[in-house]
């Protein structure tokens, strides 16, 4: 692997790490029912965001790349796009605040202005950062990851445990993602180069609108159970599954995303004729890697969820955490897969249209099952729910993706993730451990050993070398 790709694992790995260490810390200062209340206020966020802003650093990253001389021009494009829909989202948040000290309390009031300001610094801090991933500056990616982690643990878990309520973290989000926009725009020319000619912006909109409406339905799928936990049942039950989920999610997709960070930019270079005829050698790799990494990381994690919830958790989030993560994980390798691999492939072919309509029907099935499932099951039904629907677009998606290219044509690919995958929950299974963080540090370490070690011998991969440019055509 490059020195580029290096440095987006070692910094995408230490950015899961503070955010994981976030996590324990902020569910460990804040009983369930607050951190119920902050993970409600990101989720609606999120929902902002997969409004308003998502299409924007996803058309910076497939339409800025390398030394393009429009780059700059496409990113100027994004600004004042962001510009605009901003002061729409500050205004919205005002009123949102202003109605909920009216009809609620100051409480809501405050959650509503929490939700309005992470929301406006998450779209300013994405932008950036998928503009530096996108001409693959991986140092600058790195450390405005960084940068937004520290400030939000720092500040986030000094206010929680100053306050011990959702006000703590909710402002330690906020603060983050704007000291780490901060950092990545410095050094950004401020020549935009030649402005986007009518055409361009055919393609932004064409591009653009179908996969807004993508997110909106992935919203959907990814955070509305948070929401109607809370509504259906209460804000601890909220809380209680909302650090289930995240613990799982981060662990599955720190290794999915590293992949992906090297990959996608350089299929966009070969897409755009820099590498021509490697798009789908890419691709295939790009797959072959989220398979070797994704499916051991779920069955391990599922493994150890005991161990890890009861270490790592306050008693009031590890008993049902135990139960949740398992079939989290699964949901989340599911997700993990079909964003870096059949989304990447659509959104690089800017066929964004079918991906909408295949979330619109994921959206939908969750919609329903959670309000059918939630109030018999709880947290559990969330989750189960969660599971059926990733493997819903998961299903469609390869249907639809069809001859575009292989899922994994490499049959030692398969036979040495299994045999792997064996040895490895074998070692965790049947071999003794310390009691605490060092033994299970070491016994996942040793798990991940025995796992590598049997896939190199079945499957003994190339090494992907898929640095510089072979030469335009």
């Amino acid at each position: 692997m490059d020195r580029d790709t290096l440095v987006y694992v070692g910094g995408r790995g230490t950015y899961s790490l503070l955010q994981f260490g976030a996590l324990v810390v902020f569910s460990r200062l804040l009983p369930p029912s607050e951190y119920g209340l902050y993970a409600i206020g990101l989720a609606t966020a999120a929902l902002g965001n997969a409004v308003f802003f998502n299409w924007i650093k996803h058309f910076v990253l497939r339409f800025s790349t390398g030394d393009d001389p429009q780059r700059f021009a496409v990113l100027a494009h994004a600004r004042r796009r962001y510009a605009a829909l901003v002061g729409l989202v500050v205004v919205v948040g005002l009123l949102a605040a202003a109605g909920a000290y009216v009809w609620l309390d100051a409480r809501a009031a405050i959650l509503a202005a929490g939700v309005a300001a992470v929301l406006a610094c998450q779209g300013l801090f994405e932008l950036h950062l998928e503009y530096r991933r996108s001409v693959e500056d991986s140092a600058r990616y790195a450390a405005g990851l960084v940068t937004k982690a520290v400030a939000m643990l720092g500040l986030g878990g000094g206010l929680a445990l100053t306050l011990g309520t959702f006000v703590g973290p909710l402002a330690g989000v906020a603060a983050g993602f704007l000291a780490g926009a901060g950092l990545l725009a410095v050094g950004i020319p401020t020549d935009e180069g030649p402005a986007l000619d009518g055409d361009d912006r055919r393609r932004l909109r064409t591009y653009g609108l179908p996969l807004a409406a993508m997110f909106v339905f992935t919203y959907v799928m990814a955070q509305i159970d948070r929401i109607l936990l809370g509504v259906l049942v209460d804000s601890g039950a909220a809380g209680v599954y909302a650090v289930s989920y995240d613990i799982a999610q981060q662990a599955i997709f720190v290794p999915l995303m590293a992949v992906s960070l090297s990959y996608f930019p350089r299929a966009v270079a070969a897409y755009e004729g820099q590498l021509a005829g490697r798009v789908v050698e890419i691709l295939e790799e790009n797959v072959n890697y989220l398979v070797a990494l994704g499916v051991p990381a779920t069955v391990g994690l599922s493994l150890v969820a005991g161990d890890l919830t009861r270490i790592l958790l306050d008693p009031a989030y590890a008993e049902v955490g135990r139960v949740l993560v398992p079939f989290v994980a699964s949901g989340a390798f599911l997700l993990g897969f079909q964003e870096f691999s059949f989304n990447r492939a659509y959104q690089l072919e800017e066929s964004t249209r079918p991906l909408s309509v295949i979330h619109a029907a994921g959206a939908g099935v969750n919609l329903l099952a959670n309000l059918a499932a939630i109030p018999i099951w709880g947290v559990l039904g969330a989750a189960a729910t969660t599971v059926v629907t990733y493997a819903l677009t998961f299903a469609l998606k390869a249907y639809r993706v069809g001859g575009a290219f292989a899922i994994v044509n490499d049959g030692r690919l398969w036979v040495g993730v299994g045999l792997g995958t064996g040895a490895m929950a074998a070692s965790l299974l049947a071999l003794p451990r310390l009691e605490g963080y060092v033994g299970l540090a070491g016994a996942v370490s040793g798990a991940a050993l025995v796992y590598l070690v049997v896939l190199w011998i079945v499957w003994q991969p190339e090494l992907p070398d898929i640095g510089e440019p072979e030469g335009e055509v």
